[in-house]
């Protein structure tokens, strides 16, 4: 009995203290109190990641002291974590205690720029193409979005690397691109970002192929691209999870047909069929969104026209990550360079 009330006289004597160096604390109404509290106790790490004022660091600091000592009972134990400071209890008055939790939401990035009025005009396919060490992609697809060509190409290259032998063979590569207005090169730099050692290599053998690329295709018109670019405006995962889900999606859409009539039909079948995909269940949905979306944004964002030699030649490859790779790089730019 005597211990606990010596620990609440010790709890008495914090709050006040607390108190002093936060007097915003004895502003809060008992509602205000309860709903900051409610919030607190209630959300998830992921909820305050996208919580105004909190964040991750907050967020991992709170759940802990949610696991060691239970559930927040008063605004003296949150002001008693790390990094809660006066700014955010003044905030949070002003907003009198509610969290708001705030969707992310990324702009796309806006590729008119790139093309002058008349190319818009005069250039009627591109060749999008996804290099690699030992293999490399192409797709050639015009405007309205029709595949004329779609391969993937190996790219020997004898061991140990030398620039000299790696030359051929791109030049090999590059000599059998179709003729086009237009070539879309896939960005290696993002890999530069977070490479470790072990891996530098890799990633400077690859950033010299690009650089061949971009020298080998000086007389024709290129550019190159950001793979996050892409991954954004199809709503992919980053990282390894990329490549599976992109090979989900190609071959998701290459089933248009059937897919659009069961969108007509059912639209909550579609979905709960979409959703149900190996890999990602974010990327149809992200891409998708709601069961209303119109029909002509289905098809404008998500749909190409491929001739069946050209799918039956997708079906058999084992490497179909390359090849939906530059597909979905091709799609993307015709959609946010070319558009009004």
């Amino acid at each position: 009995m005597a211990g606990k009330i010596f620990k609440m006289a010790i709890v008495r004597k914090f709050s006040k203290s607390v108190t002093k160096v936060f007097p915003e604390l004895e502003l809060f109404s008992n509602d205000q109190e309860k709903l900051v509290l409610e919030q607190i106790n209630a959300r998830s790490l992921d909820d305050f990641c996208s919580t105004k004022g909190i964040g991750r660091a907050r967020g991992k600091a709170i759940i802990e002291h949610r696991v060691k000592h239970g559930p927040f009972l008063s605004l003296v134990d949150l002001a008693a974590i790390k990094g809660f400071g006066k700014a955010f209890f003044k905030n949070l008055l002003e907003s009198e205690g509610v969290l708001p939790i705030q969707q992310k939401k990324h702009k796309l990035s806006n590729l008119t720029y790139l093309l002058t009025s008349q190319q818009k005009k005069t250039i009627s396919s591109l060749v999008s193409i996804d290099i690699g060490l030992s293999n490399a992609a192409y797709v050639h697809i015009d405007r309205k979005k029709r595949i004329l060509d779609w391969k993937r190409i190996s790219v020997p290259v004898a061991r140990p690397y030398n620039p000299v032998n790696c030359k051929k063979s791109v030049c090999q590569v590059v000599s059998s691109l179709p003729n086009a207005e237009l070539y879309i090169i896939e960005l290696q730099s993002h890999r530069a970002s977070r490479v470790d050692p072990v891996m530098f290599p890799f990633v400077l053998h690859l950033r010299i192929v690009e650089a061949m690329f971009h020298c080998l295709l000086q007389n024709k018109l290129v550019f190159d691209m950001n793979p996050s670019v892409t991954a954004r405006y199809f709503g992919l995962p980053t990282g390894q999870g990329k490549k599976k889900a992109a090979v989900n999606l190609i071959s998701f859409m290459i089933r248009k047909t059937e897919n659009m009539q069961l969108f007509e039909e059912s639209p909550n079948a579609f979905f709960e069929k979409a959703t149900s995909m190996q890999g990602s269940k974010e990327t149809v949905g992200s891409i998708l969104a709601t069961s209303s979306m119109p029909k002509h944004m289905l098809d404008m964002k998500w749909q190409a026209d491929i001739p069946d030699e050209i799918l039956e030649y997708f079906m058999s490859e084992k490497k179909k990550d390359d090849l939906s790779d530059c597909l979905l790089q091709a799609l993307a730019f015709l959609d946010l360079a070319f558009q009004e």
